[in-house]
């Protein structure tokens, strides 16, 4: 039976539409921050949302 796929690029679903770098002293603070995104009021209507992760500076071991 054959499969239809989207090839090697992203669905439109998947797609990033933008990303923030934030330099926070705890995550606690990243959080705070994320959650006072305006676009957050109208995400859950549309199907959107927003990820928070932690990225690694100099210095910092590997997890």
């Amino acid at each position: 039976m054959p499969v239809v796929s989207d090839g090697p690029y992203l669905e439109a679903k998947e797609h990033v539409g933008s990303f923030f770098v934030v330099d926070v002293d705890s995550e606690e603070r990243a959080l705070e921050i994320a959650r006072s995104y305006p676009a957050l009021r109208h995400a859950s209507a549309l199907g959107g949302g927003l990820e928070v992760w932690p990225l690694m500076t100099h210095g910092d071991a590997p997890a």
